[in-house]
């Protein structure tokens, strides 16, 4: 843990410094470096049972319902919700599908009263999951597309005593084409051991050719509220 907080200052100085421009071609392998990919305890990929291709597709409108197949489907567990003396939840199930750039799904299951309901969703292609901790937060990235348009965010979410729900959300990636095409670029890393989230952010505008007219970099210091329970200014 210790190592995790050094190297969550170590990036804050890089941006102090207006370094945010080297520190983004680094961006995604230090975030997987916090992201828990799998392990054989408490996360890992599943095999999609039948209940839960059954779902996925009945939120799907025909004929997009017809190409939600389980070889599509990506499910993974994770424990979310804390273990106490007296309760042993088991673990929550998160499953996704993107069909296309505007079709897709993200379904978070907990098991309530013997068996798995859907506890979180979100209708948009996603982008990306990553498991923050021991399970502590999940980093959905999910949106919508179409030509010379992208909009993606990124969701932080978690269980809380009133149920789960997201801690914070911005952009992890806006697109827009036209005489000139502007860039937005957002990331996450975590300092768990302190109640802290660090939201990067790089704004670029480029020409028809490609060469950067405009490159600026920031990033906000959030913490996480026992009272809201979300990451705030």
């Amino acid at each position: 843990m210790l190592k995790q907080t050094w190297s969550f200052l170590f990036i804050l100085v890089l941006f102090a410094a207006g370094m945010g421009s080297l520190f983004w071609q680094q961006v995604e392998p230090l975030t997987e470096a916090y992201a828990r990919e799998e392990s054989d305890d408490d996360f890992g990929k599943l095999i999609v049972p039948d209940w839960l291709a059954d779902d996925l597709r009945e939120r799907f409108p025909e004929p997009a319902r017809s190409m939600v197949r389980k070889e599509l489907i990506t499910a993974v567990q994770i424990n979310m919700a804390p273990k106490t003396p007296e309760t042993n939840p088991e673990p929550e199930i998160a499953a996704y599908i993107s069909l296309d750039r505007l079709n897709g799904v993200f379904v978070l299951y907990a098991k309530q009263n013997g068996a798995y309901q859907p506890v979180y969703t979100k209708m948009e292609p996603v982008y990306g999951l990553q498991v923050i901790g021991k399970g502590e937060f999940l980093v959905l990235t999910s949106g919508f597309g179409g030509t010379g348009i992208q909009d993606n965010k990124l969701y932080v979410i978690h269980w809380t005593p009133q149920g789960y729900a997201e801690a914070w959300s911005g952009v992890a990636h806006s697109h827009r084409a036209q005489e000139t095409v502007d860039l937005v670029d957002g990331n996450v890393q975590f300092d768990l051991s302190n109640n802290q989230m660090v939201y990067f952010r790089l704004e670029r505008t480029l020409d028809a050719t490609g060469v950067t007219l405009m490159e600026r970099s920031s990033y906000e210091l959030l913490r996480y509220s026992e009272e809201t329970m979300r990451f705030e200014k």
